[in-house]
């Protein structure tokens, strides 16, 4: 590479790290439309924060391990890991750095050291996630974000073509936990199943923000799931993809007029969206946690039916509900718990108010009456 294409990561790295009107002059001198301050913060602050950590990390956040092992690379090169060491901006000019030195070193075995360390941080700290990542800002329809993400994943591109692939997996990916196998040990075994989604279990809590990605689309947080196994990753087929999250979107009446960020839907559409995102993913059991409260009447009876129909096809449904009137109406049979112990039950017919009430209490039918 000539100096030319070293300038071109700085050049996108500085693009992305510093805001409007700072970044003018140079997505001017890249040909690039000029992002407003709106803009660039609806993309790079509210809905794509250019973060390695968050893709890399084991947390899935901010910070933590993940921004600890970036940090780390920087001080192996000795020098000050800056505060978000993590960032795609500063990981692009760090790769312009580390390539302009390569270039310019005079002895061999200098610029071989320095061409191992551009690869690692190419592979281990960019190549593993800002592909993805520069896509999905692609996807928020924001034009002048979109013709800046397009631009540096083609460098990318050609610059993984240079490289080669890696030797290995990344970190990030050999220290991921793998899905089941029937060969497992018992530990194996036991490993995997604290992570229940992994055997099937899955959770629709009450508090939906918590099983949400608010700061995304709606795409994207039906089909996260697809992708929680490493046995998943690679190439991701669109076609499927599109068809399970559309099946899903059209079978619980999703309003998708708002779909740039799933915070932006209405308390009932995020419900149904954390409902969507195992529909389109698969389960044989899930845990529903107050899932209605909250939320308007249609909405409910929605919510209702498509238990009820999930339930028949086979899958095992876990209700949990402070609203007694829906037990009659969703379940099967129903458990009563007092004081940590099952106190009573019944079918999902006999399940009344009245009845619940007692059980609820300790209080025997014959106790009640007396």
């Amino acid at each position: 590479m000539d100096e030319v294409e070293w300038e071109l990561f700085r050049s996108l790295g500085a693009v992305v790290l510093t805001p409007p009107p700072g970044n003018a002059a140079l997505c001017a001198a890249l040909d690039l439309p000029i992002p407003t301050g709106v803009e660039h913060t609806d993309a790079f602050v509210l809905s794509a924060p250019p973060h390695g950590a968050i893709h890399l990390g084991p947390e899935g956040k901010l910070g933590g391990e993940g921004l600890d092992r970036i940090a780390g690379f920087w001080r192996v090169l000795g020098l000050q890991a800056p505060e978000d060491a993590d960032h795609l901006g500063a990981l692009l000019m760090l790769y312009a750095e580390l390539g302009e030195a390569e270039q310019n070193a005079s002895e061999e075995r200098g610029r071989a050291r320095l061409h191992r360390a551009r690869a690692a941080l190419f592979h281990e700290h960019i190549w593993s996630w800002a592909p993805g990542y520069l896509v999905a800002v692609t996807e928020l329809g924001i034009p002048s974000v979109a013709a800046w993400a397009q631009l540096t994943e083609q460098a990318l591109r050609a610059e993984y073509a240079d490289l080669g692939a890696a030797e290995m997996l990344p970190l990030a990916l050999r220290a991921a936990p793998p899905g089941m196998d029937a060969a497992d040990s018992f530990d194996e075994t036991l490993d995997a199943l604290v992570t229940p989604i992994r055997s099937g279990v899955v959770l629709v809590p009450a508090d939906r923000l918590l099983a949400l990605l608010p700061q995304r689309p709606i795409r994207e947080n039906i089909s996260a799931p697809l992708y929680n196994r490493i046995t998943r990753w690679g190439p991701i087929n669109r076609s499927d993809e599109n068809r399970r999250v559309q099946n899903a979107i059209e079978r619980l009446s999703i309003d998708t007029r708002a779909q740039r960020q799933a915070r932006r839907l209405s308390g009932g559409n995020q419900q149904k969206l954390t409902i969507a995102r195992w529909l389109a993913a698969g389960f044989t059991t899930m845990l529903c946690f107050d899932p209605t409260r909250g939320i308007d009447v249609g909405t409910k009876r929605q919510i209702y039916a498509l238990l009820r129909e999930l339930a028949e096809a086979g899958a095992a449904i876990l209700l949990f509900t402070s609203e007694l009137p829906e037990i009659q109406l969703v379940c099967d049979r129903t458990l009563v718990v007092y004081r940590g112990a099952v106190t009573a039950e019944m079918p999902g017919s006999e399940a009344d108010e009245p009845a619940l009430l007692k059980a609820a209490h300790g209080l025997s039918t014959e106790a009640a009456a007396a």
